[in-house]
């Protein structure tokens, strides 16, 4: 429909929406809201000049939305209300969750995104039988309030809080989450997650934790039996997180840009469904799986399922590809290390279709094995101009392509 203009208010809108561009405020409490219901199921402030919204009980509005709400304090529901579905504000002044935000009883998705919340309670949402998904991105958090109430729950099934000011974080805030299947925590400044007891979450799915300042972490408490991603990139760990065998669903696994020195597969020989390893620009040395006991000594570790590994940006010099059972293996990335061998990948992984090892210093005996591969592009590696190129003691004709592999005698 053409967009049609007033003095005051501007007002563009469709069949569905109303989209207000400037609105002043001069009639009673909520009587705004009640005006727009008339005309429209849902309504989009460009700018929300007040300090308060207000929302009438009687409101029939299924969805507001404001894309910048810069004096905004607070919300009051005036009222038991059963239709605002969605509730979306952006760039606000609250620091609090309004205790009347009970009484929208069909409210299914709230969103405060950068805005001063620095403190959340889950009093104000207890009730909310609808509500399925929290967004709070960007605002101030620096505390999760643990509740009181031993019987809540909360039918909340994601719950989003990345870009906050998170540094420590009780498991036990979560507990009345018993539906929560995607949890996001990126880029808060979380040191530590705190355990006193376990804390189960039976629906969770998705675990998002990079970008933070995680030194260590501990889940042997974590009672998630479905979980399937967890993300522990861009922190500081130095070792795998303790107990993460226990997460038998666990599909992906990504540590990439941490401090891992030493990685042990033994602690992860329980992940018999995990497809996707991801351990990119840490300082991995050293590939082992450590003997449970004097009698398996020479036992591999198997992973049925895997289908993708990078380790790339490492400091690998070698890769014992023996202790490795993988028959679902497609894509392997050992890029940017120091490995010297690479031999007989291609008789451990019968399904492998690339392997990328540019920037290492493979010997050249290995190289000339592999020209088979090589021709079928099964293994991608860094190819020279020519020999003068290379800063190894030697190089390798290409076989398709024009130029050298650099190579060491």
């Amino acid at each position: 429909m053409p967009v049609k203009e007033f003095p005051r208010p501007a007002i563009e809108f469709d069949l569905l929406m109303l989209q207000v561009d400037r609105l002043s405020m001069l009639y009673p409490d909520g009587e705004i809201t009640r005006m727009l219901n008339r005309i429209t199921q849902s309504v989009l402030y460009k700018i929300y000049y007040d300090k308060i919204l207000r929302i009438p009980a009687d409101s029939q509005l299924k969805a507001i939305e404001m894309k910048s709400a810069p004096q905004l304090r607070t919300i009051k529901v005036l009222g038991r209300n059963n239709a605002l579905e969605s509730l979306n504000v952006n760039k606000c002044a609250i620091r609090r969750l309004p205790s009347s935000l009970k009484y929208l009883q069909q409210l299914d998705t709230l969103a405060i995104d950068r805005g001063l919340v620095d403190i959340l309670s889950l009093e104000a949402l207890h009730g909310i039988r609808n509500l399925t998904d929290i967004q709070l991105s960007r605002n101030k958090l620096h505390r999760l309030e643990v509740s009181k109430d031993p019987t809540m729950v909360l039918p909340i099934e994601r719950l989003y809080l990345p870009y906050n000011l998170l540094e420590f974080v009780d498991i036990q805030f979560f507990t009345p989450f018993k539906r929560l299947r995607d949890l996001d925590l990126t880029s808060n400044r979380l040191k530590q997650i705190i355990v006193n007891r376990p804390v189960a979450l039976p629906l969770l799915f998705r675990f998002l934790l990079p970008q933070n300042l995680l030194m260590q972490l501990n889940c042997s408490n974590w009672i998630m039996p479905k979980l399937g991603a967890l993300s522990l990139s861009m922190n500081n760990l130095k070792q795998l997180p303790f107990g993460i065998g226990q997460f038998t669903e666990l599909e992906t696994l990504f540590l990439n840009n941490n401090q891992l020195t030493i990685l042990d597969l033994q602690h992860l020989e329980r992940l018999h469904k995990l497809t996707n390893l991801q351990i990119i620009g840490n300082r991995l040395h050293t590939i082992l799986l450590s003997p449970t006991s004097q009698k398996h000594r020479c036992r591999r570790v198997s992973l049925p399922a895997m289908q993708e590994i990078s380790f790339s940006d490492n400091f690998l010099t070698n890769i014992d590809f023996n202790l490795w059972n993988m028959p679902a293996l497609k894509e392997m990335s050992l890029e940017n290390n120091r490995l010297q061998r690479l031999r007989n990948f291609y008789k451990k992984f019968p399904n492998l279709k690339i392997i990328y090892v540019r920037n290492n210093s493979i010997r050249c005996s290995d190289i000339v094995s592999m020209k088979k591969y090589l021709e079928s592009k099964m293994v991608q590696i860094e190819v020279k101009t020519d020999k003068r190129a290379c800063s190894t003691s030697s190089s390798f004709p290409h076989p398709t392509k024009a130029g050298v592999i650099c190579c060491n005698d």
